[in-house]
């Protein structure tokens, strides 16, 4: 277990922390699925989900043990913690809800929940080489998703055209999915910070800039790219 991860224990001093943002449980566990929710102690790891995943569970979950459970995996969760009698349990205080949190210590009256501030995503900052590489198969992909689809970006192209070409390029090219929604922002929208594409058709003379990501075994890529269409001006070209 990463050692910021064991230092929650003695600045907290937990019995238990919670983890239930997906990236952190995938990153912890392995585990790829929707639904899902990671209990660890000082001396392991407990994964509640419920019966559609298990199959999926047992495949992919790294040193943590499998408790299956009902679709309420936060009930779940709550049952082991009293049988066990944690009394500190942590939690990601920046990601669990509220009406998550209310739910909770209802269901574990007799615990206390702390709050963590550290977030356990701080864990995942430095890469491994494995994760490198996993980053570098992303930005593969779109340097093959792109050069596939720049001749299609012309005049009178519109700009959703060219999003559906690049996330089809993508796909296709071994993302397992796209990272976020593509922007594809030409002439004055270029101006707009997240210019999600429009029916808007490209026109000479224009800048189109394309932000755009794919996902390689979970970890995202991130790339923008500026092109001009035909004559640019001296201004444009600068």
């Amino acid at each position: 277990m990463p050692n910021l991860l064991l230092s929650y224990f003695k600045k907290y001093r937990l019995d238990a922390l919670l983890i239930s943002t997906p990236e952190n449980v995938r990153y912890f566990t392995g585990y790829t699925g929707t639904n899902g929710l990671l209990l660890v102690t000082q001396r392991e790891k407990y994964f509640f989900t419920d019966s559609r995943y298990t199959e999926q569970a047992n495949r992919e979950l790294r040193q943590a043990r499998l408790m299956p459970t009902e679709r309420d995996l936060l009930s779940g969760a709550a049952t082991f913690l009293q049988k066990t009698k944690r009394r500190r349990i942590g939690f990601e205080g920046r990601h669990l809800s509220y009406a998550d949190y209310q739910r909770l210590q209802a269901l574990v009256p007799r615990s206390s929940l702390v709050s963590i501030t550290e977030d356990p995503t701080l864990v995942r900052l430095i890469k491994t080489e494995a994760e490198l590489l996993n980053l570098e198969k992303a930005f593969r992909i779109q340097q093959r998703a792109f050069s596939e689809i720049l001749p299609s970006i012309r005049p009178g192209q519109t700009e959703r055209a060219i999003k559906i070409l690049l996330e089809s390029s993508l796909l296709k090219n071994g993302a397992e999915k796209i990272a976020f929604d593509t922007i594809v922002a030409s002439g004055s929208r270029g101006a707009l910070p997240h210019g999600v594409a429009s029916a808007k058709k490209i026109k000479q003379g224009e800048l189109v800039t394309i932000d755009f990501g794919a996902v390689f075994n979970g970890y995202y890529g991130d790339e923008t790219v500026t092109i001009g269409v035909g004559k640019l001006t001296k201004e444009q070209q600068h």
